[in-house]
């Protein structure tokens, strides 16, 4: 199906050079004034783009597209371009492609999924599972105080004191990290491994990097997981709904995977799986 074309009459919003959080905030203002009339954006000066401005971008195609109108972004630029294939996503994907598993990624937000509150509560669940199967009673013990406390905080008894609650599961999840390396998790022949990473904060470096350290590691597939974005009109500027699905064949063990995401600042949550030994590609 060709995109549809817009008219005479159409809207037209030009994208700022660095489409950072606060970019993003004042073209989800502009994008929901919009809505209702056909759209062209000109991407052209677009120097940088960070994951707070690629799922407003996301956001917004699938709004103009539920609502029959055309929405077509003109001219991008080639660093565009390369942030969007650096996000593993390529433009003419997301952008030009009548993709079926683009749209069905982003077309059936379902309640609260992906907010940072939820998130948080799942990475508590997560990790408590973690320390009960490598037998730390008393690490998941307080665990799943915390999932009890955070379900406090989404009944509105508590006040959210997030930033310490993010650090407590970040200092968890080190805590893991520790004993892998100590136990000297280096496979000797090639293992696959899964994983998933929802990053908590969006400047696009703190997405890249950990991607261009595994890639150097081995083999490296990157997928843009867009399943916790909200429509348009529920996107919380401030927060990050887009997440990354990863496989990497390779000869390191868990510690050395693991060290690629120790620079990422703001927290993240990640879920790392050894999927079985493989046998080297020639």
């Amino acid at each position: 199906m060709a995109l549809q074309p817009a008219e005479p009459s159409a809207s037209r919003l030009t994208l700022s050079a660095v489409f950072d959080r606060t970019a993003s905030a004042l073209h989800l203002g502009e994008l929901l004034r919009a809505r209702g009339r056909d759209l062209v954006i000109d991407a052209s000066a677009v120097r940088r783009l960070s994951p707070y401005g690629l799922q407003v971008l996301l956001a917004a195609r699938l709004a103009w597209r539920c609502d029959g109108r055309a929405f077509l972004l003109e001219q991008p630029s080639p660093e565009l371009l390369l942030n969007f294939a650096l996000m593993g996503l390529p433009f003419e994907t997301a952008f030009e492609d009548e993709d079926p598993a683009v749209e069905a990624s982003v077309a059936c937000p379902r309640g609260d999924e992906g907010q940072p509150l939820p998130m948080l509560v799942r990475a508590a669940e997560t990790l408590r599972a973690r320390a009960q199967a490598d037998d730390r009673p008393e690490l998941a013990d307080t665990l799943l105080r915390v999932e009890a406390y955070l379900e406090e905080v989404r009944s509105g008894q508590t006040p959210p004191p997030s930033a310490e609650i993010s650090t407590l599961l970040r200092s968890a999840q080190e805590l893991f990290d520790a004993v892998s390396e100590m136990r000297g998790a280096a496979a000797s022949a090639h293992q696959l491994w899964s994983l998933h990473f929802r990053p908590l904060s969006g400047p696009v470096q703190q997405v890249v990097l950990p991607f261009l350290g595994l890639s150097r590691l081995g083999e490296f597939e990157l997928k843009l997981d867009a399943s916790g974005l909200p429509p348009l009109s529920a996107i919380d500027p401030e927060c990050v709904y887009l997440a990354w699905s990863m496989t990497l064949r390779t000869s390191v063990g868990e510690a050395a995977i693991r060290r690629v995401f120790q620079n990422v600042s703001g927290g993240y949550l990640l879920d790392l799986r050894e999927l079985g030994e493989v046998r080297p590609r020639r």
